[in-house]
Parts: structure tokens; sequence; C-alpha cells
């Protein structure tokens, strides 16, 4: 099956500092472990490219899966596309 598994991405912001986005997971595979993997994946990819931290903004429901992988919530909860959101980083 050539079905993608996983996905995410990882840009520049500023100098030092990225952004990781739009990271999911097919719902068949959720729990296995292929989060984590896109997540540590990313990390590096940031590092290699010069960050120092990464931020991203998380569904409230995956608040925790974040903060596992050593994310801190910051700011206040927002709508976005009418699902709630926090905003999360994490030094590198």
């Amino acid at each position: 099956n050539e079905t993608p598994a996983a996905t995410g991405r990882v840009f520049e912001k500023e100098p030092g500092h990225f952004s990781i986005g739009r990271v999911a997971v097919a719902k068949r595979l959720r729990g296995e472990g292929y989060g984590r993997l896109v997540m540590n994946t990313l990390e590096n990819q940031a590092r290699v490219m010069g960050a120092s931290s990464v931020s991203l903004s998380a569904q409230l429901q995956a608040r925790g899966f974040y903060e596992a992988l050593g994310y801190q919530a910051y700011g206040k909860v927002y709508l976005d596309q009418g699902c709630p959101h926090i905003s999360m980083r994490k030094a590198l």
C-alpha cells in the first residue's frame, strides 16, 4: 500500500527559530509511534538547519502528546477553523 502513514513540515520563522506544522498521522496508525517519529525527524531537521527552538500550534486535544515530547504551552486557547488550539514551544 502506498498510502502515506504520517506527515509534517518545518520551516524557519526567524533566525534560530523554526515552526512545525501540519503534523498528521493516518487514523488507522495512531498510537503506534508514527507521530513521535515525525516530530523527532522534524526537530532533528530544524537542528541541522540551525534552530535553537521550535514552536507549533496544537489542537487542544493533542496538547498532552506535545507535552510528552517536551513542549510547553503559552498564551491563551484560541479557535482556528472552529477548533480550539494552543501555542506551544520547545528549546532544542
